[in-house]
């Protein structure tokens, strides 16, 4: 089926698949360069079995991707992508 990195229900309750990303500093790429269209139909397929599996197929559902990227302090920046990609079925 795939591996989903985080399954998160907004408030309203819209069903949120995020995609987390994490590069080195310095790469030429966003990390979300690396959700291309391959990886987003993995994800959707996953996505689909998980809420077929838990009875949720009929709930809004939102993919995001979450950029990690190490800052030069040590810490890390988290730059949230709402709504990434489409789920085209």
């Amino acid at each position: 089926m795939g591996e989903l990195d985080l399954v998160l229900r907004e408030p309203d309750g819209t069903i949120v698949i995020c995609e987390v990303k994490t590069r080195s500093q310095g790469m030429l790429q966003r990390p979300a360069a690396a959700v291309d269209p391959a990886k987003q139909h993995r994800l959707i397929c996953a996505a689909q079995g998980y809420l077929q599996q838990t009875g949720q197929s009929e709930e809004p559902v939102r993919f995001d991707v979450a950029e990690v990227v190490p800052l030069d302090s040590g810490r890390w920046m988290v730059h949230i992508i709402k709504g990434a990609f489409l789920c085209e079925t």
